[in-house]
């Protein structure tokens, strides 16, 4: 965070907030949380804003995953009698991860040579964190926690059955090298897949096409998604605090943090759902709402402690790589990440006084 000192404002990503929030940021006296439940939900605010029980930031691009898909393929009715005939059911919205993978495999012609499409989504491989979303997401679905009696333990059980999925998924998918989602959102626009998981301030900072009405979206499956986006803070070290008081107090005016958003920001304030325009260029935002912005992104552990996320999502993204490229046991990955986690732990948590 060195070169952070020469910043008055920084946007920080919500997994790190807390870890650097004492040593680097400033705590609000001008924004109570009081104040913040006007326009966010407590998750939000918890995530977002708070370090312990005092404000340190205000949500600046908070998001939460969605599944985007294409309407043009799910509801075309060759299509759907096609699924019918091969599943003995209906095609629909996945609502777990097993329902997720049947239809990847069905649209995947490594898998179904009648699939009109060549896969069924995309998996985004050249970057640790990236792929660390694709565990988590599912490990939510099944587990509370990645907490155990307050120590960091994956529940070995349900985590075996999460790599087991993703090695289904890894056979099916398209596999990307990339580091970052805009290829794999390329495809989706391009009718090249049929869905995608993705963060919902990502999918619209990547998309370049004009919004589809064959755009469709929906919960992720198991309806636990993973938060993202980041937070504002003030600098410990600057000497223009009043003046970053003054910016910030004038962002967080409705006026402004609609004008923020319709140039391409993205909020989770409660009154965004009033304006008509920004649901027209962001009509996924009422299925966020509607979920109240709810999600899952452990960056403090269940006493309140600060938590190196992105080294944890780091490590577990490395060894779910490894895994997918292997023939190493569900067995040995998961008692391996346990002990790292173990091991580190004294490193990986720490104190909020």
């Amino acid at each position: 965070m060195n070169k952070a000192e020469q910043y008055d404002i920084v946007r920080i990503d919500m997994e790190s907030f807390p870890w650097f929030a004492k040593s680097n940021f400033t705590p609000f006296n001008f924004i109570t949380k009081k104040q913040l439940e006007k326009n966010y939900s407590q998750d939000i605010i918890k995530r977002f804003c708070l370090f312990g029980e005092d404000v340190y930031a205000i949500p600046f691009d908070p998001s939460i995953q969605i599944l985007f898909y294409r309407k043009d393929f799910f509801e075309n009715q060759t299509i759907r009698r096609l699924y019918f005939e091969q599943n003995k059911k209906d095609l629909s919205i996945p609502k777990n991860f097993e329902e997720f993978n049947s239809i990847v495999q069905f649209f995947s012609q490594n898998k179904n040579s009648f699939s009109p499409t060549s896969y069924g989504t995309a998996l985004v491989l050249g970057d640790e964190e990236v792929l660390a979303t694709e565990f988590f997401v599912r490990y939510y679905a099944l587990s509370a926690s990645l907490f155990e009696l307050n120590s960091l333990k994956l529940d070995v059980i349900k985590s075996i059955d999460v790599l087991i999925n993703l090695k289904t998924l890894f056979l099916s998918a398209k596999l990307l090298e990339d580091r970052w989602w805009s290829n794999a959102v390329n495809m989706l626009e391009n009718k090249t897949i049929p869905m995608l998981i993705i963060y919902m301030n990502h999918f619209f900072h990547l998309s370049h096409a004009e919004l589809s009405p064959s755009l469709g979206f929906a919960p992720v499956p198991g309806d636990m998604p993973l938060f993202g986006g980041g937070s504002l803070v003030i600098s410990k070290h600057t000497v223009h605090k009043q003046e970053c008081i003054q910016f910030l107090s004038w962002f967080m005016q409705d006026e402004i943090h609609d004008q923020y958003v319709m140039l391409g920001g993205n909020s989770a304030r409660k009154n965004i759902l009033s304006n008509q325009e920004i649901i027209k260029t962001m009509p996924w935002l009422p299925l966020a709402y509607e979920k109240e912005f709810n999600g899952i992104r452990e960056n403090i552990n269940p006493l309140g402690f600060s938590v190196d996320l992105r080294k944890i999502e780091f490590f577990i993204g490395k060894m779910v790589k490894k895994y997918l490229f292997s023939h190493l046991s569900e067995e040995l990955v998961i008692s391996e990440i346990n002990r790292y986690l173990s091991e580190n732990e004294a490193e990986l948590i720490q104190s909020i006084s």
